[in-house]
């Protein structure tokens, strides 16, 4: 990437660092649920949105934890 930017094929980027947020206190186990059904029947988000939602909410990982 140094390469390409250095030769003039890709242009700088600036982009400002997301400031950390406080901490949040977990969902509780029903209202966890009631959104993994939710998600689980919403057909108007993607797919891939979905499984991703379903997951964070199921392993109880922040989502700052995946990369």
């Amino acid at each position: 990437m140094v390469w390409a930017r250095r030769v003039g094929l890709l242009p700088a980027l600036n982009a400002a660092r997301a400031q950390p947020r406080g901490h949040t206190d977990p969902l509780h186990a029903e209202e966890r649920l009631r959104v993994v059904g939710s998600l689980l029947a919403d057909e108007s988000l993607d797919l891939r949105d979905r499984v991703a939602g379903c997951l964070v909410l199921i392993f109880a990982q922040p989502i700052t934890r995946l990369d």
